[in-house]
């Protein structure tokens, strides 16, 4: 039930007021990133005061988002290719594009899930109610997912995507597991990668962000130091 507490657009319709659903928000204010790993951390942390421990990865976030949450996760053919996925509110749905199976086949549903789901908790949606600023009832109820996002949006969509990195990775899981791995070689971070579900690209951007590595291209060192220390002997 803590998902339809946390969604008013819901019981709005249950008791049958139309005008109350949710919409994007137009624009979004600034928050750090720490603000937004710190929310990320706040779900796992609930999502763990219920169900147990997070002690070794994958991040569960399909149950997290489906039994926890309350949303129902399903695909759809949807007209416009370049639609990864959407979130409904209104709804309580996170839908995936069934044309965009080939993307799905190679990276999983799991950091699109966590995308939508940050859309969710980071209070990207507003009700629609007539109290609010002229001009929201133009904003879509759905949020849509694509490769190519209008730049009206950026704001929303970076939130969106760190939260997911800091999701499916939290910071003390991924400092815990990287000790079993050789990050300075490229097969170290697709195997840690792959046992979080991630891509290597995105593992490789929150090792250099945790400041487990630094990256100068596909090379891969210790820190930025130990770089131009290589850089300076040729």
């Amino acid at each position: 039930m803590e998902a339809d507490r946390r969604n008013p657009g819901r019981w709005q319709r249950w008791l049958g007021v139309d005008s109350m659903e949710l919409r994007v928000k137009p624009t979004v204010p600034f928050v750090t990133k720490a603000d937004i790993e710190a929310t990320a951390n706040s779900l796992l942390k609930r999502y763990q005061e219920r169900e147990g421990p997070l002690e070794e990865p994958p991040v569960p976030v399909e149950f997290i988002a489906e039994d926890f949450l309350g949303f129902t996760l399903r695909w759809e053919d949807l007209p416009d290719y370049d639609t990864l996925a959407f979130i409904d509110p209104n709804e309580m749905e996170i839908c995936f594009n069934l044309n965009r199976s080939e993307y799905f086949d190679q990276i999983g549903p799991e950091y699109s899930t966590a995308h939508e789901v940050g859309h969710y908790e980071l209070g990207h949606f507003q009700e629609a109610g007539a109290q609010l600023k002229l001009g929201l009832m133009d904003e879509p109820k759905q949020f849509l997912h694509r490769e190519e996002h209008p730049e009206k949006y950026g704001s929303h969509e970076f939130q969106a995507e760190y939260f997911a990195a800091c999701l499916l990775m939290p910071r003390w899981l991924v400092i815990k597991e990287a000790e079993h791995f050789n990050l300075l070689r490229w097969p170290g971070i697709y195997a840690l990668a792959e046992k979080f579900k991630v891509s290597a690209t995105a593992m490789a951007k929150r090792l250099e962000e945790l400041g487990l590595i630094y990256r100068d291209g596909k090379k891969l060192y210790r820190n930025k130091q130990e770089a131009t220390g290589q850089r300076s002997i040729f």
